[in-house]
């Protein structure tokens, strides 16, 4: 996985912008650690409509 900036459409009609740091398998669902600027967050991949580069960072 590259560690490009990432822009992540999210099911309420959010984004988040960071970059992607992991991928993993828990509690039967799949998770994505994204570093922002604010700090590192979990996020179950059902919440995520979009993957984006982030080609404005």
């Amino acid at each position: 996985m590259r560690r490009r900036p990432t822009r992540l459409h999210m099911a309420d009609g959010s984004w988040q912008d960071g970059i992607i740091l992991d991928v993993w398998t828990a509690q039967g669902r799949e998770w994505l650690r994204l570093r922002r600027p604010d700090g590192d967050v979990e996020i179950d991949l059902t919440h995520i409509q979009q993957v984006q580069e982030n080609t404005a960072s």
